[in-house]
């Protein structure tokens, strides 16, 4: 029986959520992180695959975290939708959260949806967009640390 490799591929982005105020509320905001590098080829090669061998890759965690500014929290957001986007390939939602409590805090940790994800980490980077809803206005501009952890099923080489 041939083995089967799996193994993680975590990264880490961060995005600006602009502020807001009681004569400019915004009730959706869609905020896109800057590209990120996948690193994808050279993370196969160090687990002894490539990218033609790999059979699965979906998303097992997806944190926001507040990291600016020092008093900020979550409360403001009622939901929130990431999607995954590459060159060449459709956008696609990746995690959510729905009915998020007013007492979240700094952190939120989404659901994901189970999409399969090859295609997008196998590019050279890709972009994530954060789709909000939020419960209450005003709120100050925050800055956000998304990390990614994608499990990666793949043959050998």
């Amino acid at each position: 029986m041939a083995r089967i490799l799996t193994f993680r591929i975590n990264n880490e982005s961060e995005c600006t959520v602009p502020g807001t105020n009681p004569l400019n509320p915004i009730v959706n905001n869609i905020v896109p992180t800057p590209p990120i590098a996948t690193n994808s080829s050279q993370t196969f090669e160090n687990e002894g695959t490539n990218a033609n061998l790999v059979k699965n890759i979906v998303l097992e965690e997806l944190r926001l975290n507040i990291t600016s500014p020092a008093d900020a929290d979550f409360r403001f957001i009622q939901s929130v939708k990431i999607y995954i986007q590459a060159d060449g390939l459709p956008k696609t939602l990746i995690a959510s959260k729905e009915n998020i409590p007013a007492t979240i805090g700094k952190e939120l940790k989404l659901d994901p949806t189970g999409a399969k994800l090859d295609e997008y980490i196998k590019k050279s980077s890709y972009t994530l967009e954060n789709e909000v809803v939020t419960r209450s206005a005003p709120w100050p501009a925050m800055k956000l640390k998304v990390n990614t952890t994608f499990k990666v099923t793949a043959d050998p080489l």
